[in-house]
């Protein structure tokens, strides 16, 4: 059963609540959780502070936030702090075939000048990653040895709607992993899968190489153009490169009596 408790002392003078949370505990889809220390909160005037409010797990998870918003100048800051968050919790919201596993630690500062421009930058990195996708007849399991992602987003001082489009969006983020994909129960082993993605004035760039068995070696590539933001890019290229790929891997969906011997090299090209 979800629950939760709140406690908070303070009092009202000058048209402002100012006080304390002295107690905020509780236990939900992600365990239990409780108040690490009081946390000084003031409300009311025009103006909205809260002191660094730490939440732990029962599991080693925290939380902590932080901010202030001010009627009178438009401005405001939001603060947050993450680490030790399993992603495990996450699985009831993950669709039967997608499982993934690891430990989640990151921040993020947003930043809203004179009610208008808003910035949002923040990094987060995944430790121990386990990611698992199937879907018959095929299966992919990766074990993640990097992850993480770092953003920088910057909206100009327009309407939310306007800000969310026009808004632009400097990220970088990487992920290396090994594993293996299985098709009708036939084993590609992955000795090496990297992903990186890169965005910015100039577009997003994106790569994925995956290093095979035998020295197999496929890479991807896409680049957009115009300035990456937070909406589908109108324009892009996209291309693949392959070698090495023994044509034995790929035996076991030839037709029966065809037999193929050899390696393949090529690429391709598009927009």
């Amino acid at each position: 059963r979800d629950e939760a408790t709140i406690a908070l002392a303070g009092g009202y003078d000058r048209g402002a609540w100012q006080g304390e949370i002295r107690r905020c505990e509780g236990r939900g889809p992600f365990g239990a959780w409780r108040l690490e220390a009081p946390a000084s909160l003031t409300a009311g005037a025009g103006r909205i502070s809260l002191a660094p409010l730490s939440i732990a797990g029962a599991e080693g998870e925290r939380l902590e936030a932080s901010g202030e918003w001010s009627a009178r100048s438009r401005t405001g800051e939001l603060r947050a702090a993450w680490r030790g968050l399993l992603l495990d919790r996450l699985r009831p919201w993950f669709p039967e075939t997608l499982a993934l596993e690891g430990i989640l630690a990151g921040q993020l500062r947003a930043t809203l000048a004179a009610g208008e421009s808003l910035a949002v930058v923040g990094e987060a990195s995944l430790a121990g990653g386990r990611f698992r996708w199937r879907e018959k007849p095929a299966a992919l399991a990766l074990e993640l040895a990097t992850a993480q992602v770092a953003w920088d987003w910057r909206s100009p001082g327009r309407r939310w709607q306007e800000a969310l489009a026009a808004g632009l969006l400097t990220a970088d983020g990487r992920m290396e992993a090994t594993g293996a994909l299985a098709v009708d129960g036939q084993t590609i082993p992955l000795s090496r899968v990297t992903l990186g993605l890169k965005g910015g004035e100039r577009g997003w760039q994106g790569r994925l190489e995956l290093a095979l068995a035998g020295g197999a070696l496929l890479r991807g590539r896409l680049a957009t153009a115009g300035a990456a933001r937070l909406a589908l890019p109108a324009r892009g290229t996209i291309g693949a490169e392959w070698s090495a790929i023994d044509l034995a891997l790929l035996r076991p969906w030839f037709p029966r009596g065809l037999r193929l011997d050899g390696r393949l090299e090529g690429r391709a090209a598009g927009e």
